[in-house]
């Protein structure tokens, strides 16, 4: 199995073969409970995921030494975390992409066969490990659209998302109320509303704000919330999600897999 890192794949390396050795899910997930005293059971506290580690056989080879070296610098290049934490895809899980990604170990080379007739090859184990989110997200994610409302069911992705919704919202509109699931929200009207401007809720980011045709932000819309509570979409649960009054809307589930 290769990987894509940073848009490049191993698969298009020359000499270079990459096997995914750990397929992690609930990536760094942590409990934390106590005892019960005199009765057998735990109070539950809390649950955490913290990073998810991938780990790779990696196997580099060429007709000669020279060429085995230049592979394996090539391949380093690529992955070096001077660059910063970059994106992950596995390629046989190619519709998911983890985002800030670094190597998380130091690389020890060692030789499989170092002998001319039957070539020569290094491998060695190689650890990745996410630097932010822990859980992946679709790489071509799903958009929904509605006429003031519309109905959705969560199947997407292992765990539970964060959704966005957004709207052009009417100039002359004194207010809104939006619905998602059991989550309401009211927005009053910005002074600034046109035409040209989206409102845009963004609940994966806790990102409140007008913004342009082209994607610019032009003021926020925190002021005009009336609450800042977070939705959440759960796993195999339905929601009706509405605009009143009723507007054309975009809804993004944003699906994640722990």
């Amino acid at each position: 199995m290769s990987f894509t890192y940073a848009g490049t794949s191993t698969a298009n390396l020359a000499g270079v073969t990459a096997v995914l050795q750990e397929w992690p899910s609930l990536g760094g997930h942590t409990i934390e409970s106590t005892a019960v005293t005199g009765k057998d059971g735990r109070f539950f506290h809390d649950s955490t995921r913290v990073a998810t580690r991938f780990v790779f056989d990696v196997i580099i080879e060429g007709s000669t030494p020279q060429q085995t070296g230049e592979r394996r610098d090539a391949f380093t290049r690529l992955i070096d975390p001077a660059q910063g934490p970059r994106s992950l895809v596995l390629d046989a899980d190619s519709g998911w992409i983890y985002h800030d990604v670094l190597v998380a170990e130091e690389i020890t080379w060692t030789r499989m066969t170092w002998e001319r007739g039957l070539g020569f090859r290094l491998r060695a184990q190689v650890a990745f490990e996410t630097q932010g989110d822990p859980t992946a997200r679709q790489l071509d994610p799903d958009v929904l659209t509605g006429t003031g409302s519309l109905t959705y069911t969560h199947t997407l992705g292992t765990t539970s998302a964060y959704p966005t919704l957004s709207f052009a919202p009417l100039t002359a509109q004194t207010s809104y109320d939006i619905r998602i699931g059991t989550h309401e929200l009211a927005i009053s009207r910005f002074a600034s509303w046109t035409g040209n401007h989206r409102l845009v809720l963004d609940y994966e980011h806790m990102a409140f704000h007008l913004e342009t045709s082209a994607g610019q932000r032009v003021a926020s819309a925190v002021r005009h919330m009336s609450n800042y509570q977070r939705p959440a979409l759960h796993q195999g649960q339905t929601y009706q999600v509405s605009v009143t009054p009723e507007r054309p809307f975009r809804f993004h589930p944003n699906a994640r897999r722990a």
